[in-house]
């Protein structure tokens, strides 16, 4: 196996591309599955839309449901999927490891200390897409403000920015800060650890949020109340949720790397019994509301790809070239005509299927007791939609992200500055440039409200460039 350097290096991306086209063959299937609830569900749900189908299958409220509103299809093919793609990585890997000792030893010569640019580049781009996601969602609910446009559901350039979704985007910072936080404990690293992780959460929650609440937005926020505590202890659903998260698996991930080393057994089979119970015990067990717990089984099998995965000499065996970009840039607007608004005003049937699936807090996505093979196979569409994540990062990261040096690499090694501070400062800020500092005439010419809709993105580009710049890194670093 992996005998020939020319075979492996057609190989590898080969291995991406199969698991793009088996989702690709999984569509009619979906599309079965979304379109004939019908004939599932029985006559009385036939005047169901997509949208309210999925809705009573896939929330809290399902359990409820009847059994004739259990969809087995979709863990079917969640269970078909993420083998698929499990195959492909473990084969990739392997072919990578074994292909060129040169690249390895070049991958694991990195310390903490010297970064990969590709990796700060790509956590910058990430973090100006949570800005916007959060502009959108939290700040703009209705998309419609009574300055700068008018919005319209039917617009064809709202499909370009609905594919900007946050669950893939989150998977990807969890890829990223798997990659980034592979290798052995060290009383170093659980020194940094605490300070740096622990210790910056408790001060954000406990003092940032409070102080810059009553200075930028102008709200009240008392110290040492049932409500300041509760910030502290467990910080969903605000964005802090991440760091307490990432104690929890970098955690996990130390007791794998102690238990591999005492038995002087290899360390993947530790950290997949590790990530197989936590996955599947968070679907079937509600978790206590303490340190973001019911969040951390959702992203944990994209962060332990992420220690697994051999991405740097991935990156050291595909040089970025043209062709690559070109790939990239299929992909990417694959992905874009997946989830956009191109198909009467809804997504594609994957879009639809991939939206459905676990997000977050997975426990209150289990379905009605009488459907056995959803609740059986439940976390399969969580691993899934983990597991879809890390390949999509993949991709953009070996092919559209930029891998030298640029203007924002040095942001990029600041990204948890942008993405703590910007729900805090830079979207309150944002909002009174928009609609009161510009007071623009309402636009409702197509043309118009793409260009508006452009000069947003960049505008939430700039928040996020400027939360992760030196003289803000210099204010907030004391305390985060």
């Amino acid at each position: 196996m992996c005998r020939s350097n020319s075979f492996h290096l057609r190989i590898m991306p080969m291995c991406t591309w199969v698991s793009w086209a088996m989702l690709a063959a999984l569509r009619p299937a979906a599309a079965t599955f979304l379109n004939n609830n019908s004939s599932i569900c029985g006559a009385e749900t036939a005047t169901l839309g997509i949208g309210n189908l999925l809705q009573l299958s896939t929330h809290s409220t399902g359990r409820a449901m009847p059994a004739a509103f259990c969809h087995p299809q979709r863990a079917l093919i969640s269970l078909a999927g993420s083998t698929g793609m499990i195959a492909a990585l473990c084969f990739s890997a392997v072919c990578i490891r074994s292909y060129s000792p040169e690249a390895k030893t070049h991958a694991h010569a990195h310390t903490h200390t010297d970064r990969d640019h590709v990796f700060d580049n790509m956590r910058f781009l990430l973090s100006v897409l949570i800005v916007w996601i959060h502009f959108v969602e939290f700040e703009d609910r209705s998309w419609e403000m009574n300055t700068w446009l008018k919005y319209d559901g039917f617009y064809w350039q709202r499909r370009l920015f609905k594919p900007i979704e946050a669950r893939l985007v989150l998977l990807c910072f969890t890829f990223q800060s798997g990659v980034l936080s592979s290798g052995a404990p060290t009383w170093r690293r659980c020194r940094g650890l605490f300070v740096s992780v622990v210790m910056s959460q408790i001060l954000y929650a406990g003092l940032v949020q409070a102080i810059l609440q009553q200075v930028v937005v102008g709200g009240t926020f008392h110290f040492l109340d049932q409500d300041w505590f509760d910030r502290v202890v467990n910080a969903e659903p605000n964005v802090d949720w991440y760091l307490q998260d990432l104690v929890i698996w970098r955690l996990l991930s130390f007791a794998a790397y102690y238990a591999a080393g005492k038995s002087g057994t290899p360390l993947w089979p530790w950290l997949l019994s590790i990530c197989a119970a936590v996955l599947v015990l968070s679907h079937y067990m509600s978790l206590p509301k303490i340190y973001s717990l019911t969040y951390a089984g959702c992203f944990l099998p994209s962060f332990i790809c992420g220690i697994l995965f051999p991405t740097r000499e991935l990156l050291q065996l595909i040089p970025q070239s043209t062709t690559a970009i070109c790939c990239g840039t299929a992909l990417l607007v694959l992905w874009i005509v997946a989830l956009g608004d191109w198909w009467g005003g809804t997504s594609s049937a994957f879009g639809e299927f991939f939206n459905s699936l676990p997000h977050k807090d997975v426990y209150d996505y289990l379905p009605n007791p009488d459907c056995k093979v959803e609740v059986t196979l439940i976390w399969c569409e969580t691993l899934f939609s983990s597991l879809f994540g890390v390949l999509f990062c993949l991709c953009m990261t070996i092919t559209i992200c930029p891998r030298g040096e640029t203007f924002f690499t040095r942001n990029g090694q600041n990204a948890l500055y942008a993405y703590l501070l910007h729900p805090l400062i830079g979207l309150p800020v944002l909002r009174k440039l928009l609609s009161g500092i510009l007071p623009l005439p309402v636009i409702e010419n197509p043309l118009g409200h793409l260009a508006v809709m452009c000069l947003r993105f960049l505008l939430c580009g700039l928040v996020a460039f400027v939360l992760s710049s030196a003289p803000v890194v210099w204010l907030f670093s004391p305390i985060l």
